[in-house]
């Protein structure tokens, strides 16, 4: 992880992550809404960790300074 708040923050999302599981798995009653709230929190997560990603332009090589691209 090359720093320990990293590392740290990573432990915290696995002890947050297995908790949950674990109320899940011991909830009976709630265990269907309690799992459709666990799987919209992580997508929400994913969708703010990813919105700057350009998509369309991931398999793309990268342009190198001052090169003119041409385009059709």
């Amino acid at each position: 992880m090359k720093s320990t708040l990293r590392a740290l923050g990573f432990a915290g999302m696995l002890t947050a992550l297995y908790t949950m599981l674990y109320a899940l798995l011991r909830s009976e009653d709630h265990s269907l809404l309690m799992g459709a709230v666990l799987v919209f929190g992580v997508l929400a997560m994913v969708m703010l960790l990813t919105r700057r990603v350009d998509w369309y332009g991931v398999g793309r090589p990268a342009a190198t300074p001052g090169a003119v691209e041409i385009t059709s």
